[in-house]
């Protein structure tokens, strides 16, 4: 046992190392833990970003696409008004009567569709729009809450460590 009283002090310095090199672990972890969760807040910052340039790349397909439909209506209308022209020349009708009243509607027929479309593709690009901007608020919000979150708790960590 007398042998073992000159080693006594050496075993207390070993366990104030352990302590310090845990206390060094422990701040090596808190500040991954605090990188990790700001990456991650960044991250969902850009995801919404990214849900935006979506649906306003969508916005731009659905604009396209009315458009497209708009000059199906408009070529389907002249191809309708030449069939009435031709039907009445080779009966010997003019351009008057049952004839005009036939190119009247569907001239009347064509602005109802194209008025139509019309709303109905203004709609569906202001609601991809409205997605877009709603989803990249969402990502900005989750973004703020988790970095928010994460600062709140390292402050939390460092507190405790600076009372000890």
């Amino acid at each position: 046992m007398a042998m073992m009283l000159p080693l006594l002090p050496l075993l207390g310095s070993g366990a104030a190392a352990a302590g310090a090199s845990a206390g060094v672990v422990g701040t090596i972890g808190t500040t991954v833990s605090a990188l990790t969760g700001i990456a991650s807040g960044l991250a969902a910052m850009q995801q919404g970003k990214s849900q935006q340039r979506q649906m306003e790349y969508e916005a731009r397909i659905a604009e396209l696409q009315g458009r497209q439909q708009a000059i199906s209506i408009n070529d389907d209308l002249i191809k309708t008004m030449s069939q009435n022209t031709v039907a009445a020349a080779a009966s010997g009708l003019q351009s008057s009567g049952s004839v005009a009243e036939a190119q009247r509607e569907s001239q009347a027929k064509a602005t109802t569709e194209l008025s139509t479309n019309l709303f109905n593709t203004g709609q569906r690009t202001s609601g991809l729009r409205r997605q877009g901007k709603m989803a990249r608020k969402e990502g900005l919000l989750s973004g703020m809450t988790q970095i928010g979150g994460t600062l709140d708790t390292t402050m939390q960590k460092v507190s405790k460590v600076r009372k000890t």
